[in-house]
């Protein structure tokens, strides 16, 4: 019980990241054209990390 609730809750976190990565990328698309790709995506991935990491 506790770990399919486990995975429920990473699973609802990686949808939640992964929908916020979505929308910072199309932002990112739009709005700022000086800021360079790598480091969009870094700080991306750093805040997906971070929900994941907060979550438990």
């Amino acid at each position: 019980m506790t770990d399919w609730l486990e995975v429920l809750i990473y699973f609802i976190a990686a949808g939640i990241g992964i929908y916020t990565m979505t929308n910072v990328v199309n932002w990112l698309d739009k709005g700022t054209k000086n800021l360079p790709a790598p480091l969009a995506n870094a700080v991306i991935v750093g805040i997906f990390l971070l929900i994941l990491v907060m979550l438990p």
